[in-house]
């Protein structure tokens, strides 16, 4: 069954200062970790594929676009450390601005699903399947 989310204009895009901070809260959290920034233009490519997908490729699903983020930012390892955390929190911050919330929980089984992803070893199609189960509208205020 398909639940996609359309969109009737330009969402709102994540700023990639923003993943930057992400990534810097996402590190502060563990002991040990550090912040390093290993590659901003990778970082830049990867924060821009959403809105390449909506310009040129014609996504007006929220839902695609923000799995198209966060496999942007894990794949890129722009981070030294954290890439996975990060990309789920700024799909999340991504989905958050633009009036939806994720629902799933951030523990192993979710962070075990992001690395398979993010291998290749779950098709994206099937990524974007589980995200719909795990996405819901926000309440208008």
């Amino acid at each position: 069954m398909r639940r996609s989310i359309f969109l009737r204009s330009e969402p709102l895009w994540l700023p990639v200062d923003k993943v930057i901070e992400i990534n810097r809260d996402e590190v502060a959290e563990r002991p040990g970790e550090v912040f390093f920034l290993r590659n901003r233009g990778l970082l830049e490519g990867a924060c821009a594929r959403p809105r390449n997908h909506w310009n040129y490729g014609g996504q007006d699903d929220i839902v695609a676009l923000a799995v198209v983020l966060l496999l942007g930012i894990a794949q890129s390892h722009s981070f030294e450390q954290a890439n996975h955390r990060t990309a789920l929190v700024a799909a999340a911050s991504f989905l958050e601005a633009n009036g939806y919330l994720v629902t799933c929980p951030r523990d192993r089984v979710t962070g075990k699903f992001i690395r398979r992803a993010v291998r290749g070893a779950i098709p994206e199609d099937e990524v974007l399947e589980i995200a719909r189960l795990n996405i819901v509208s926000l309440p208008s205020t």
